[in-house]
């Protein structure tokens, strides 16, 4: 306690020493107050960035490079199928691939330029349908600028991309109406 009553975090050390034939302990004694206080104020960040995380409407992700999935939020797992993360951490993404050979050609270009800006890509949801995305995907790499992570955001463009293929497919059955018409 410090003068004034109040509780100072303290590491405290002991040694044993011999002094004219008696065995002394000596104690000393190191104030930690100002690291009690920068784990107490990392902790709340580490908090509000994490629920930052969770809270999110988009899709986010940490994989490793050969695909299995580090960490996600409830968006992204549910984005997929997944009543939550806990269910899909863990697993490939190469299972979610709609076309798993084209998984080689994002890790190049990720490799090459660092960062993938509105790139479009296709998973596939648990239960086999198509999911159209537009995501933002950044590599973290080691010391010798090989790609180890990716981090992804990803926001579903399904009702995006299925309404338009709807649109083609109509304007396409208008013009062979019109063709059919006309002859």
């Amino acid at each position: 306690l410090h003068a004034d009553g109040r509780a100072v975090p303290l590491l405290k050390s002991v040694a044993r020493i011999e002094r004219e034939g008696a065995s002394l302990l000596v104690e000393s004694f190191i104030d930690i107050s100002e690291l009690k206080q920068v784990q107490a104020d990392l902790s709340a960040s580490e908090a509000k960035y994490r629920q930052f995380f969770e809270d999110d409407l988009t899709g986010n992700f940490i994989s490793s490079r050969d695909g299995q999935l580090i960490d996600c939020n409830p968006a992204f797992a549910q984005l997929l199928g997944y009543e939550s993360p806990a269910e899909i951490i863990g697993k490939h993404m190469q299972d979610h691939y709609l076309q798993p050979e084209k998984r080689g050609l994002l890790l190049e270009r990720l490799q090459e330029k660092g960062r993938l800006d509105r790139y479009e890509g296709v998973l596939r949801h648990r239960n086999g349908e198509p999911v159209y995305l537009i995501c933002n995907l950044i590599g973290d790499f080691d010391e010798q600028g090989e790609l180890v992570r990716m981090r992804g955001f990803i926001f579903d463009d399904t009702k995006r991309v299925l309404l338009e293929k709807e649109i083609r497919q109509a304007q396409k059955l208008e013009a062979i109406g019109t063709m059919a018409g006309g002859i």
